[in-house]
């Protein structure tokens, strides 16, 4: 029976992620991306299943199936191949690039975004989607007025999108976010290998993770794009290539912002191997460069001033989900209020400045990148499921700690976001 576990959860994780995104796709109201319309082509070819609308409690109880199954082929990676894994991996991505837009519309914005630029010729960065109040993305865009935050290489990349039509340019997004998230999978599995760990537990803990299957992949979300780019600089610094390693790990910046933190790390990382400090910091030079570079003269020198303010606008919203959140309840600023706010933005610049240090004093740079990556997600006002995204290849690369500390989180946050839909 115990050889039987490790397949067994991998046919549950997939099958179970199979009826809750075929439920999504019979119209599910809370479930959908699209917050005022639900045509046929956003539903997807999942509707032709015919399985009957989900209820906030039958999806809890899929979710909660899919990760007892993520958790049972953790603890039985050992019995299982790298093939099947890889396969269950790829059937689940296969699910939920199929499902329609989960929960959030952000992938009708990086539409509205092309839209904006290709097809009306106004900047993303300084004119918001509902400067176009005719364009029919408008509809399923829940926020119209805000700029683009996303940078210059993803906004440039989903131009092409604009003559597409909005089906196919929405099922083109899903297809290539989902490839870049198997793509993701892949990196992480070889990077384990390379750093002398288990190909099969990274691609498990990884590729078969609820948070990043339903709300990454079926959201449509560009943060595993921005990971790929990551993951590239991990494997090209762990070779030697410091130029090219820090030039990707800019370009997923380049993708969301967020793809920066990692950066210092490599950086402090290169220090005591002769020339790789230098070249870790040619390539960040010349990469940030090209990138400054093609913003201005691509969308205008104002772009910069139009995305440091969305960022500054997006730093305050607030999540239930989030811990500034919760102790800002706990402490009666009834929410994530000033007080709350500071306390985790202090904490999270002390924690990532005493793992610089230990960087610089011979630790290992992808775990510390991980910790930091963890206390920023901690620290945040905004804390969304499939943030995750951002964490899960690095844990999957770095300590036990780090990586059961992940668990912890994700299983948080699975909880505390289950509870808002049963409220």
């Amino acid at each position: 029976m115990a050889r039987l576990a490790g397949p067994l959860a991998l046919a549950v994780a997939v099958l179970a992620g199979l009826a809750a995104a075929a439920g999504a796709a019979a119209g599910t109201r809370f479930l959908s991306g699209s917050p005022t319309a639900f045509p046929g082509w956003v539903a997807g070819p999942l509707a032709g299943l015919g399985a009957p609308p989900l209820g906030p409690e039958a999806f809890v109880a899929l979710l909660a199936a899919m990760g007892a199954a993520y958790a049972v082929a953790l603890v039985a990676h050992h019995r299982l191949s790298l093939g099947a894994a890889l396969c269950a991996v790829a059937a689940a991505h296969l699910v939920w690039a199929l499902a329609p837009p989960i929960v959030t519309p952000d992938v009708f914005s990086y539409i509205a975004y092309a839209r904006l630029g290709a097809t009306h010729g106004l900047s993303p960065y300084v004119s918001p989607p509902a400067a176009v109040p005719g364009d029919p993305v408008l509809a399923f865009v829940s926020f119209r007025d805000l700029r683009n935050p996303y940078g210059p290489l993803f906004t440039l990349a989903t131009y092409p999108l604009a003559g597409l039509g909005l089906p196919a340019a929405l099922w083109t997004l899903k297809a290539v976010t989902a490839a870049a998230s198997l793509g993701c999978v892949a990196l992480v599995a070889l990077a384990a290998r390379a750093r002398g760990g288990s190909s099969v537990l990274a691609a498990v803990f990884v590729g078969l993770n609820p948070l990043l299957l339903v709300y990454g992949v079926g959201g449509a979300h560009n943060d595993s794009i921005t990971m790929l780019l990551v993951l590239a600089g991990v494997l090209l610094a762990g070779a030697g290539r410091e130029v090219t390693a820090a030039g990707a790990v800019v370009a997923g910046a380049a993708v969301k912002v967020t793809g920066g933190l990692v950066l210092p790390f490599l950086v402090a990382g290169a220090r005591g191997r002769p020339g790789a400090l230098r070249r870790a910091l040619l390539g960040t030079i010349a990469a940030g460069t090209l990138v400054l570079a093609v913003w201005v003269l691509v969308f205008g020198a104002d772009a910069l001033v139009g995305f440091a303010r969305t960022l500054a606008a997006q730093g305050r919203m607030v999540s239930e989900l989030s811990l500034p959140y919760l102790v800002g309840w706990v402490i009666g600023e009834g929410g994530a209020g000033p007080i709350a706010r500071l306390g985790g933005a202090v904490l999270f610049l002390a924690a990532a400045a005493w793992l610089l240090v230990r960087v610089a004093r011979g630790h290992d740079w992808v775990d510390a990148a991980g910790w930091g990556t963890l206390a920023l997600l901690l620290s945040t006002a905004w804390l969304m499921p499939y943030y995750v995204v951002w964490l899960l290849p690095l844990a999957a690369l770095g300590s036990r700690c780090l990586a059961g500390a992940t668990l912890a989180l994700c299983l948080l946050v699975g909880v505390s976001r289950a509870a808002l839909l049963l409220l």
